[in-house]
């Protein structure tokens, strides 16, 4: 018995739209850091709390 489902595959245009909506997440958190977001908990390992240092937050906004 064949499975009806197993050749359906998600459209390319759909794949890019998810890569794009992610990616753009990522963007937009580098961004909120280099402006000053107290979310450096969240990145680079959780060894700065609150706002990045300036040089870290000039790597963000690269």
């Amino acid at each position: 018995m064949t499975n009806p489902h197993r050749n359906e595959r998600i459209p390319a245009s759909t794949v890019g739209r998810i890569a794009a909506v992610l990616l753009l997440g990522v963007v937009a958190f580098q961004l909120a850091l280099a402006a000053g977001a107290p979310w450096g908990a969240a990145t680079q390992g959780g060894t700065n709390t609150g706002v990045l240092p300036d040089a870290l937050r000039i790597g963000s906004a690269q």
